[in-house]
């Protein structure tokens, strides 16, 4: 079998050629799709080299071709060049620069700050003094009710604590009232009695003894 009988191969490689193969069956040069590797010699980059190489062998008033005389070799890989993706470079000044300038990177960094402090000026603005919570940033206020009851029970609890602990604190000028009744029968009922109540007790009656006394001696005078 010569290149010419072969049929044609467009291989598996993804890519997309326009080349040339001889149908033998029509005579004609066609056109099909070559994918970039495993094809075999049938196979031909323009119509010219086709007719060149194969219907000089079949036309016996042309010269032919020494490639249809020779064996069929095994399919080899053809490729193309492979060429990178390239960026797009735009010399207008519109287009903020890729670079890795520290000044610029500071720049770009102070931009961003007043940016940012503008638009809470205008929230604030719009807002008024009221707080405003970001969308789903933070925790959502529950039961706002609930907490504010429990910390003023909280407060009112700690104010009536700060009122004893005023009072105990606050010093007392009055003196306290000595109860002058039943004092022999509390003494007798306390197994252990004070020596220093028992003392004080005592000088109490003889004081009082001896101002009734005295009560007594003027109204006695009075009356002579």
């Amino acid at each position: 079998m010569r290149i010419c009988d072969l049929p044609p191969q467009p291989g598996d490689c993804g890519a997309r050629y326009q080349r040339w193969f001889y149908n033998k069956n029509i005579k004609e040069c066609m056109i099909f799709s070559f994918q970039g590797c495993r094809g075999n010699q049938n196979n031909f980059r323009s119509k010219e080299e086709c007719e060149e190489n194969c219907i000089a062998y079949f036309d016996k008033n042309m010269k032919k071709s020494v490639s249809n005389f020779q064996p069929v070799r095994s399919p080899r890989i053809v490729t193309e060049q492979f060429v990178k993706d390239q960026a797009v470079i735009s010399t207008s000044p519109l287009v903020r620069s890729r670079a890795t300038d520290p000044h610029q990177k500071e720049l770009r960094r102070k931009r961003r700050l007043e940016r940012k402090k503008l638009r809470q000026l205008k929230r604030d603005r719009k807002n008024g003094k009221k707080k405003r919570r970001r969308s789903g940033k933070g925790k959502k206020r529950k039961n706002r009710n609930r907490k504010n009851k429990k910390n003023k029970k909280k407060r009112r609890r700690k104010n009536k604590k700060n009122k004893r602990r005023k009072k105990k604190l606050k010093p007392t000028n009055d003196r306290p009232e000595i109860d002058l009744s039943n004092t022999d029968t509390k003494s007798k009922s306390n197994g252990a009695p004070d020596f220093e109540l028992i003392s004080i007790l005592d000088k109490t009656k003889d004081t009082m003894k001896s101002n009734i006394e005295k009560i007594k001696a003027e109204a006695d005078t009075q009356k002579d």
